[in-house]
C-alpha cells in the first residue's frame, strides 16, 4: 500500500495519556544521569501488501528511527494492536511491524502517533475486500475440482467469523461432502469423517462453540447461496454448511429459518458435480451420501 503523506497533526491527548504518564514514570526510574529515552521519528507507515484480510492479523510496517518503542499505532477497522517480535515479520529501531486483526470492510486508515506528545508522524490508507474461501474437493481418480465462496459479514457476522474460524484452523481438511441428490436441494459437508459402508459414521471433533442463529438479515437461500447447518435447536450451527442447489426461499423460515453467510461465486460445476455423484443411504448421517466420498483437500481464505 501506498504511504499517504502526514503533516504533523495532535491526536485527542485523552486516547495517549495513559501511555504518556507510563513513559514518564519509566524515565524518571531511570535516575539522574541516565540518557532520556528516544523518541521515534517516523519515515513512512504501510500495510503489508495481501495482509487486510476480513477476520484475519493485519501487519503494518513502519520505518523511520527507533520507531519499535514510544509509538502508538491505531486503526479503527482493526483491533488489538501489538508490535511483532517474531519472524517474519521481526521489528527493529529501524522497522517495525504492527499487527492487528480485522473487523471491518471497506477502506480505512491506520495511524503512527508519538506516545509522548500525542503528535501523528504518518499514516496509510487500506482497503478490506469481502473475504472469500477457495475449497478443493476430490473424490480419488474420478471426480475433482475447486470452488470460491464470497461472503458476507455485513449480514451474518457471527456465521462468517464462525466459518472462518473452522477455515483458518484447518478443521475442514480431511471432511467430507456427506449429503447430496436429496429433495431439499442442498449439497451438505463439512462434519464427518471418510464413512465407510457397515461402520459408524465418525464426526471430526473438536468444533468451536455453537452460535447464535442470524437469520432476516437480507439474505436468501437462494441458488448457490451458502449456509450452516444446524440441528432442530436454533442457536446450534457448528461446523457443517450446505450449498443450495436450487432457490430454497423455504429454509428462511423453516422451523425458526436456516442462516445464510456466503454464495458460490466461481465452481458452481463443482458443486453439481457434488450433487450428481453415485449415492446411496447412509443412516443416521444421510439420505444420499456419495459412494466414494468426496473428501475436502484444501479450504484457504484467499481475501
Amino acid at each position: 500500500m501506498t504511504p499517504l503523506p502526514t503533516a504533523p497533526t495532535r491526536l485527542p491527548r485523552a486516547r495517549f495519556i495513559g501511555a504518556a504518564l507510563v513513559s514518564a514514570l519509566l524515565a524518571a526510574c531511570g535516575g539522574g544521569g541516565d540518557d532520556p529515552a528516544p523518541i521515534p521519528t517516523v519515515s513512512s507507515v504501510s500495510v503489508v501488501a495481501g495482509t487486510s484480510k476480513y477476520s484475519q492479523n493485519m501487519v503494518i510496517a513502519v520505518t523511520g528511527t527507533d520507531v519499535d518503542q514510544g509509538l502508538f499505532v491505531t486503526s479503527p477497522s482493526c483491533r488489538d494492536m501489538f508490535l511483532s517480535t517474531s519472524p517474519p515479520y521481526q521489528s527493529n529501531s529501524a522497522t517495525a511491524y504492527y499487527r492487528c486483526r480485522v473487523t471491518a470492510l471497506g477502506t480505512s486508515l491506520v495511524t503512527a502517533a508519538r506516545a509522548i506528545d500525542s503528535v501523528v508522524l504518518g499514516q496509510a490508507a487500506y482497503t478490506v475486500p469481502l473475504p472469500q474461501v477457495t475449497m478443493t474437493v476430490s473424490e480419488g481418480p474420478t471426480f475433482s475440482g475447486t470452488m470460491v465462496f464470497t461472503l458476507f459479514p455485513g449480514n451474518a457476522p457471527l456465521t462468517v467469523n464462525n466459518f472462518l474460524n473452522y477455515v483458518n484452523s484447518g478443521f475442514y481438511l480431511g471432511t467430507i461432502f456427506h449429503r447430496v441428490n436429496n429433495t431439499t436441494n442442498i449439497v451438505q459437508g463439512g462434519g464427518y469423517l471418510p464413512l465407510t459402508q457397515g461402520s459408524v459414521p465418525v464426526v471430526k471433533t473438536p468444533t468451536f462453540a455453537p452460535i447464535p442463529l442470524e437469520v432476516g438479515r437480507g439474505l436468501s437461500n437462494v441458488l448457490w447461496s451458502i449456509g450452516m447447518a444446524r440441528t432442530d435447536q436454533l442457536d446450534s450451527a457448528t461446523s457443517e454448511f450446505y450449498i443450495n442447489v436450487a432457490n430454497n426461499p423455504s429454509l428462511d423460515g423453516f422451523r425458526g429459518g436456516y442462516a445464510v453467510f456466503g454464495t458460490v461465486s466461481a465452481g458452481a460445476d463443482v458443486v453439481t458435480g457434488i450433487d450428481t455423484a453415485p449415492c446411496t443411504a447412509f443412516a443416521p448421517v444421510s439420505e444420499c451420501a456419495p459412494n466414494l466420498n468426496i473428501l475436502i483437500t484444501g479450504a484457504t481464505q484467499t481475501q
